[in-house]
């Protein structure tokens, strides 16, 4: 994910916050909150990159 930010490789992030997401849903508890808190991250880094690409930002 952090070497797909690097490189501003937008749908590689999505598809992995995407993935992410999917797993936190699906293992509950078992994902700590590090991990948890690097897919909130990824999930802010998205929304900036996408407003500044739509021009909004």
């Amino acid at each position: 994910m952090q070497e797909a930010q690097r490189d501003d490789r937008v749908e590689t992030a999505q598809a992995l916050l995407n993935e992410g997401m999917r797993l936190v849903m699906h293992l509950g508890d078992a994902v700590d909150r590090e991990q948890r808190q690097e897919l909130v991250d990824s999930g802010q880094w998205l929304a900036e990159v996408t407003e500044r690409a739509s021009g909004r930002a």
